[in-house]
């Protein structure tokens, strides 16, 4: 009877415990629905507040955890169906996945002037202005050009290295962001502004640095026409004054690496300031440049290593049966000190009668 009786005290405890195992599941669960009710309460507010976070384009840039958008400068163009500039859009094209996916989407506006940016945004739910703030006459301020969704755009504006012509805004979650895109002077990169989520996403390391063909570009080779074959070489000017004597303008066009040099010196000394870069033509009678202060005969420490401060622009030109090359301020930094719309005369020289005048250390 008493094994009876303990057996059955056995039983009993059995199925409390059973019960109390299922009425601990039973909370178990409850509060796992309450945490996944709770988690999918907390996804629903964040995606609220700061979008589904669906990247346009997350394979193919390394975003830093706070860029909003990447942007590019691509070089100096008139338009983006110029010859020299469809190598470096197609370049990018490979890059960036996005521009070949949804070409057809992308923006391009085209302003005044003639730096040519690439702006990625990072979320596709981010809202986007462009603006024309400033013209050439200032007639055209406050124009809008776009005001939309996220979308890649290429964008041709800035008539002056000084300041640019349109303002970007952009609006993600509950934050309002306002840029204008520039090139530094000081080493001609994207010139970064910190604190609004903005990536430089230019490739620097994989533009040619001859745009017209060679041994290390897999674009296609370009041909140079008569016109523009003539002035590949070596250009001066003198200017004469009472207060600095005569000074030495010197101009020079190469055909490998599209290579230019601009310096300006006294005659019969050292170079004062000495520039180099690259050139590219537009048509037959203009030609734009990209330059840095390479040398400096009053800073040491400018170097072709260390650069100093960069220029750019567009120069119309002409040249004559007499081998004149006349050449005037079309957009852009304006080479020599003069009013804007002045021409300058410059004479072809060989190397001799070049170095002869005008030291070129």
């Amino acid at each position: 009877m008493k094994k009876i009786s303990f057996l059955l005290i056995i039983i009993m405890c059995g199925l409390v415990f059973l019960t109390s195992c299922n009425n601990l599941i039973d909370n178990i669960n409850d509060n796992i629905g309450k945490i996944v009710d709770l988690a999918d309460e907390i996804a629903n507010e964040v995606n609220d507040a700061f979008g589904d976070f669906d990247f346009l384009n997350s394979n193919d840039i390394e975003w830093r955890e706070d860029s909003l958008f990447g942007i590019a400068f691509l070089g100096y163009a008139v338009s983006m169906n110029e010859t020299h500039i469809q190598p470096i859009i197609e370049l990018y094209k490979q890059n960036y996945s996005i521009l070949n996916d949804d070409w057809d989407n992308c923006g391009q506006f085209e302003m005044e002037g003639n730096e040519l940016f690439l702006i990625i945004p990072r979320y596709d739910d981010m809202k986007w202005e462009v603006n024309l703030v400033a013209g050439e006459d200032y007639e055209e301020a406050g124009i809008n050009i776009y005001s939309g969704a996220s979308i890649p755009m290429f964008i041709l504006c800035n008539f002056s290295d000084l300041y640019s012509n349109i303002e970007i805004s952009v609006e993600y979650s509950d934050v309002v962001i306002i840029f204008s895109p520039q090139v530094s002077l000081a080493d001609g990169n994207v010139e970064y502004i910190s604190g609004i989520g903005m990536q430089d996403i230019t490739l620097y390391n994989d533009i040619p640095e001859d745009i017209y063909g060679g041994d290390d570009y897999d674009g296609p080779e370009f041909e140079l026409s008569d016109a523009q074959a003539k002035i590949l070489g070596q250009w001066r000017m003198s200017i004469d004054s009472e207060e600095f004597g005569t000074t030495v303008f010197g101009l020079e066009f190469y055909y490998d690496n599209a290579k230019m040099v601009f310096f300006i010196g006294p005659k019969n000394s050292e170079i004062t300031e000495k520039f180099e870069g690259t050139f590219m033509f537009y048509g037959d009678t203009q030609f734009g440049f990209d330059l840095v202060l390479v040398s400096a005969s009053y800073d040491e420490e400018i170097t072709a290593e260390n650069p100093g401060y960069g220029i750019g622009g567009i120069y119309e030109f002409s040249l004559n049966e007499n081998f004149e090359l006349k050449i005037w301020h079309a957009d852009g930094t304006q080479l020599v000190y003069q009013e804007p719309g002045d021409t300058l005369e410059l004479y072809f020289v060989d190397a001799d009668t070049f170095n002869a005048d005008i030291a070129m250390g």
